[in-house]
């Protein structure tokens, strides 16, 4: 043990002596080493500052380098370092007093220059000094030399040395996708809309001409407007897109607010995060815009923003509408701050002043102030009565610091001069609507001067050819760096993104299901009734609306649940038949962006419009309503007065029939009862008032019904399809008390007084059903336009075949079947061959067969025919076998093209014939029932064109031409010019009765069943005095002339245009029933088509990207087949 102890003392005392030894060595080594380090250090530092010292500068001359927008001052020098160097001058006025100090920017000494952002005019610049900087510490300055003398003199320079820009894009209205139109008749196609990467090309290529760093894009208003793509996706789309603007800021529109639907979650549920994300960046500005949070109010916006052009700065005031639209989300906006055109004004005029402080030369105000052109001259409109006036007396308000002001129009564009309030010159500009922007140009000197500033407004992009959009530059040119000489990658990015979001976000957005339909609930629109769909849209919206007030003069708002809903019968489309509303069928069932508006009632005003007798209508029906309401009527009976005597003639035009369309019996109302909590009702007498929200385009077009509301305004209207779209989610299960076949038997909010149990009259609209209960033994005939078959779309075949099949023809006859050419009879049979074809495999059968016409072509086709168009056309009828098959006429052959003799024409000045010439066939039942009956199908002359000077009357002015031919106020010719009908279709319907003649004559007249089927190009409601001589002559119209048979499918998806497809019928025993227009727009839903055909019609085009719908109409047929259903007979024997 004592050994150890010895042991561990013993290393101790070593370890001392060794540390104590040692330290002293280790501190001695590092002094050492830091005199080294100082010595060195000193050496380095006199070295370096040697050599600034030895540095001689020959200052030459200034110049403006125009690729970096700043001016350089050049020198020489008897060194080359690497040498960071910044020259000070100071700056004198011609007096010598000194006006300021300015530095350079930091150089190299190697490149024997230095940089300034900007210099002044007219003034002196003496050298002060050069300071060098360390190279290895670019902060620290080691020298600085100030025993130099060098100075130069700036001028008066009014060369342009450069032109800095600002794009303003405004009145964009969501059109973030082009639109190409097929032109048929000339075998191309034009461009109606030009969409945003059009428009980004027309940004890269003022970028590329000007410099990047000279050009600035800001946002204005109206970009987030209805169109079919963004009203269903609203802000979210269109507001994803725009960003490939990179837009520098933004400014609030009121308009756009209400957008930004689907936007609105918890995370924006603050109004300022929820502009954020509508206009996705940070750059909003707006002087006006506040939330109003107890007696303290919370700025959503910037005032402005600078934009810095290397040395010159821009400013950007922004100011929102005072005529703000609450819309969609006005649980957001109902806390705006509310402020006057003054304090608006006031507010601008500071904040300019503001800018003008921080060295601002210039200032746009961008503005959503709603403005319009007047039709006089060349400034705003100002009228009292204007809706568009607000900019006219905002002008009037600003002072002269405001040098440009964007405007807010969604359908003008204007570049105009007017004045301010010191009576200065001030341009207020608007963009042209879905295809222009603002450029607003400013040239300046090299001293950043502004020699002139130019507002231009580009209605045309340099890609979208001619002024009509004919030539335009393609899509796939656009994106191909070889073809396009403004290419830029950005191009590409654009348009992947919006290929993406169409394939996934947009598909996946429009199935959303917003309601369960697993009762198969077929719900159904009329304009004539009261309808399935109406009252179930009305029901929902009544159970859920708190209907907005706003105070004016406490600018708050107040919400009361609404007593009933009232929706107008024309503006309710399409139906569900039988399955789940999604998102997509908002836009069907409501195609026009109506809104709800509110306000209180009497009773006895309401009595006056709950019976709907407008009279641009064709009907006297009540407007759809929630059952809220219970209204008891009578209908009042015409008493039959003492009758004139009258001329044979004037008996013969009295007696015309109005092409089965009859006009119901006016109506009164006798009482109207309230529902109560426990579904009773109570009756309300006349002096008691409602609160009702009624939609916008009833009060549009009733001056009466708006005026009877009380405490209506605008501000308070809130869009339709965004409140269904809440609504209808708050719903499990869509009622068995709405399906139509039940509804008017069950439903009590519209009561006959006479009738005890009331009945329904037939309801027909765009339906592949009946609704009515349809003949045991039947057969459905039709007619379909099929748009240029040519047989050599296999997608197109295939689409055709099932649409037939889904329908359940019999027989159906096609228009516009491609010509025969040469004596391949296989060649020329595969148009319908080919839908044949494929109808036999998807029926899993061999029924049905197909009869073809020769071509039919009038005396002018061949002279008129070019390469890419000839009207020669044919016929094709496809028939199932198992059901009917055609015989021959009496001279024996099946089949008859009509001989088409030219003749005077009762509307053409010279002699004329068909074009293509109708052709008829005959037919006989198969089975125990024998019937035969004659169809006659064609396709009537193109639409006309009309004189460029008519000036067509208004709507409700149109409704009246049937009765003003019938009482002979206007003749037939006055028709032809003032409703918009070519004089040549007009003449080929007029010829019919000899058509049918001819028919009847080469059949010995065998047959009594007649029927004509066709695309007639006879226009709405023209029906009944083109079609006049062919009526007289005891053939009726199967269809009404009415909105609820257009035929056409519109340009805009999920619409249709026209009435052009009739059908007349001229029956002796058989029976007809059900007559129908099949809603093409529903080939998706009802799995006629899907994602797998889609893509092949889109590979058939692959770099012109198009919504489905629009593959519908292009790629199916621009027309939707109609049919009847004709009852058979077994005691007819003729």
């Amino acid at each position: 043990m004592k050994k150890s102890k010895f042991k561990i003392i013993g290393f101790s005392v070593f370890g001392v002596i060794l540390t104590s030894a040692l330290i002293p060595f280790l501190i001695t080594c590092s002094k050492q080493n830091d005199q080294k380090t100082k010595i060195n250090s000193q050496k380095q530092k006199t070295n370096t500052d040697l050599e600034a010292k030895s540095v001689n500068f020959d200052l030459k001359n200034n110049v403006f380098d125009k690729d970096i927008s700043k001016f350089v001052l050049n020198f020489n020098t008897n060194k080359e370092s690497n040498l960071q160097v910044v020259a000070t001058f100071d700056v004198f006025d011609k007096n010598n007093k000194l006006l300021k100090t300015i530095k350079s920017n930091k150089v190299n000494l190697v490149s024997k220059k230095f940089v300034f952002d900007n210099l002044d005019e007219n003034v002196k610049y003496q050298l002060k000094q050069i300071d060098f900087y360390d190279p290895k510490d670019l902060n620290k300055v080691i020298y600085t030399k100030n025993d130099l003398a060098f100075n130069f003199e700036t001028k008066i320079d009014d060369s342009v040395a450069r032109t800095v820009e600002l794009i303003i894009i405004n009145g964009l209205n969501g059109f973030v996708d082009e639109q190409v139109i097929p032109d048929y008749s000339k075998r191309t196609s034009y461009l109606k809309a030009p969409g945003l990467i059009r428009i980004l090309n027309e940004i890269n290529k003022i970028k590329k001409e000007r410099g990047a760093n000279n050009v600035a894009v800001v946002m204005g208003g109206n970009n987030y407007y209805e169109n079919n793509k963004s009203s269903l996706t609203r802000a979210q789309y269109t507001a994803a897109a725009l960003k490939f603007l990179n837009p520098i800021a933004t400014s609030i529109a009121n308009t756009d607010l209400n957008w930004g639907y689907d936007l609105v979650d918890e995370k924006t549920k603050h109004f300022k995060e929820y502009i954020k994300t509508l206009y996705n960046n940070d750059g909003i500005l707006s002087v006006s815009s506040y939330l109003k949070s107890g007696e303290q109010t919370i700025a959503m916006a910037n005032n402005s923003k600078i934009i810095n052009f290397n040395g010159f700065k821009l400013g950007l005031v922004g100011a929102m509408s005072n005529l703000v639209n609450f819309g969609s989300n006005i649980n957001l906006t109902k806390d705006i701050k509310w402020f006057s055109n003054e304090q608006t004004a006031n507010l601008i005029n500071a904040e300019a002043k503001n800018l003008k402080n921080q060295g601002v030369q210039n200032i746009v105000l961008l503005s959503s102030f709603l403005a319009d052109k007047s039709k006089e001259n060349n400034s705003l409109v100002s009228d009292q009565k204007s809706f568009y006036k607000e900019a006219a007396r905002m002008s009037k308000l600003l002072d002269s610091n405001i040098n440009l002001m964007t405007a807010s129009n969604p359908y003008k564009s204007f570049n105009i001069i007017t004045n301010n309030k010191d009576n200065q010159p001030l341009t207020v500009v608007q963009s042209k609507p879905t295809s222009g922007f603002v450029r607003y140009m400013i040239s300046l000197n090299p001293y950043n001067r502004i020699l002139k500033t130019e507002t231009k407004l580009v209605d045309k992009l340099s890609t979208s050819g001619d002024e009509k959009g004919y030539n335009y530059t393609t899509h796939q040119d656009l994106l191909d760096p070889q073809k396009n000489p403004d290419f830029n990658d950005n191009l590409v990015a654009l348009n992947n993104f919006i290929n993406n979001y169409k394939d996934h976000e947009y598909e996946q957005l429009a199935q959303k299901i917003l309601i369960k339909n697993d009762k198969n609930v077929e719900l159904y629109s009329s304009t004539y009734t009261l309808s399935s769909l109406g009252g179930f849209i009305s029901d929902i919206l009544a159970k859920y609306y708190q209907a907005p007030f706003y105070n004016k003069q406490t600018h708050a708002f107040e919400f009361k649940q609404t007593q009933a809903v009232i929706l107008a019968p024309n503006a309710i489309r399409s139906l569900i038949s039988a399955k789940p509303i999604k998102l997509e069928n908002l836009n069907q069932i409501l195609p026009f962006n109506d809104t709800l508006v509110s306000g209180e009632i009497s009773v006895k005003d309401l009595k006056k419009f709950l019976i709907n007798s407008h009279r641009t209508q064709h009907y006297n029906e009540p407007y759809q309503f929630s059952d809220t309401l219970k209204v008891e009527y009578e209908e009042q009976v015409k008493t039959n007065k003492p009758k004139k005597k009258t001329t044979k003639k004037q008996k013969q035009t009295s007696d015309q029939k109005l092409d089965d369309v009859v006009l119901s019996n006016p109506k009164t109302i006798i009482k109207i009862s309230l529902k109560n909590a426990d579904g009773t009702y109570t009756e309300l007498n006349d002096n008691q008032k409602i609160t009702i929200s009624v939609m916008d385009s009833i009060l549009k077009y009733n001056k009466g019904f708006k005026e009877a509301i009380l405490n209506k305004t605008y501000a308070d209207q809130t869009n339709i399809r965004d409140l269904l779209r809440a609504y209808l989610q708050k719903e499990t299960q869509i009622d068995e008390k709405y399906n139509q076949k039940t509804f008017f038997k069950n439903d009590q909010r519209f009561i006959n007084k006479n009738q005890a149990n009331p009945t329904s009259t037939p309801v027909y609209n765009h339906i592949n059903e009946s609704i009515n209960n349809k003949q045991a033994n039947h057969l459905r005939i039709g007619h379909w336009n099929v748009l240029h078959q040519t047989g050599l779309n296999d997608a197109k075949n295939y689409a055709l075949a099932k649409t037939i099949l889904f329908n359940k023809y019999d027989i159906i006859g096609l228009t516009e079947i491609w010509p025969a050419q040469g004596d391949n009879q296989e060649q020329n049979n595969l148009p319908v061959a080919s839908i044949v074809k494929y109808m036999n495999q998807l029926s899993g059968s061999n029924d049905y067969d197909f009869v073809i016409s020769d071509n039919l072509k009038g005396d002018e086709n061949d002279k008129l025919a070019t390469n890419n168009h000839t009207s020669t056309e044919r016929i094709g009828i496809i028939y199932n076998k198992k059901k009917a098959n055609p015989i021959a006429f009496a001279d024996n052959k099946i089949g008859h093209v009509y001989s088409n003799p030219l003749e005077d024409g009762k509307y053409e000045k010279q002699q004329t014939n068909y074009s293509r010439p109708p052709y008829a066939i005959k037919f006989a039942s198969v089975g125990e029932i024998k019937n035969d009956f004659t169809l006659v199908f064609a396709h009537l002359d193109s639409p006309g064109t009309y004189p460029s000077e008519t000036k067509y009357q208004k709507k409700e002015h149109l409704l009246k031409r049937t009765e003003l031919v019938k009482e002979k106020a206007i003749s037939s010719n006055q028709m032809i010019n003032k409703y918009e009908q070519g004089s040549r279709e007009v003449d080929d319907a007029e010829r019919l009765v000899k058509v049918m003649e001819e028919i009847k004559k080469i059949d010995n007249n065998k047959d009594d069943d007649y029927f004509f089927m066709g695309d007639t190009n006879i226009r709405l409601h023209n029906q009944q005095w083109v079609f006049r001589t062919f009526i007289q002559n005891g053939y009726s119209s199967v269809f009404a002339d009415n909105d609820l048979f257009k035929s056409s499918l519109s340009g805009n998806p999920g619409e249709f245009a026209n009435s052009y497809d009739k059908i007349f019928s001229q029956v002796n025993g058989l029976t007809i029933s059900n007559p129908s227009i099949y809603d093409l727009w529903n080939a998706y839903e009802d799995q006629i088509v899907d994602q797998v055909w889609l893509k092949k019609v889109r590979a058939l085009n692959p770099h012109e990207f198009h919504d489905k719908l629009f593959y519908i109409r292009n790629d199916i047929s621009d027309h939707a087949p109609t049919y009847f259903d004709l009852g058979l007979n077994k005691d007819d024997s003729k």
